[in-house]
């Protein structure tokens, strides 16, 4: 159940343009892809899945953080360009339901705001300020 929704979350991000113009470094599993270019956002499993069955049909809640790391332009600090990229994924991710190949998506929810961490500096871009905006979702998924 896990791979699936993950094809079906990267599926989801890759067919939104506004999703990639968000973040042109792109959506990794786990860790960002060595270079990438902020900002980027990693999803990561940290719970599930909890498992239930019910009339012959096994269901399960997943949770998934989601990571959106950017940093400073000479317009705007890497805090609120990070916000704004990961306030783009809550817009388009907040109560939709993905597609699965064999499986259905029947729930989702936010779990809390977004949660702000400041980084250490990217050497990389000069020392800019680096930020990182956490948000949880559970899925459901059968």
């Amino acid at each position: 159940m896990i791979l699936k929704l993950l094809h079906a979350i990267y599926t989801q991000f890759t067919g939104n343009a506004g999703l990639t113009s968000a973040f042109p470094g792109g959506m990794s599993r786990d860790t960002a892809q060595p270079g990438a270019s902020m900002p980027y956002i990693v999803s990561e499993v940290v719970g599930g899945p909890l498992t239930d069955a019910y009339q012959n049909k096994i269901s399960s809640d997943i949770t998934i953080v989601f990571k959106a790391v950017g940093c400073a332009s000479d317009s705007a600090s890497g805090h609120d360009l990070t916000y704004n990229a990961i306030k783009a994924f809550i817009d388009i991710f907040d109560d939709t339901n993905l597609t699965l190949s064999g499986a259905t998506n029947y729930s989702m929810r936010r779990i809390g705001e977004p949660i702000p961490a400041k980084l250490e500096d990217d050497a990389s871009s000069g020392g800019k300020d680096v930020w990182q905006w956490s948000v949880i979702y559970e899925f459901s998924v059968n």
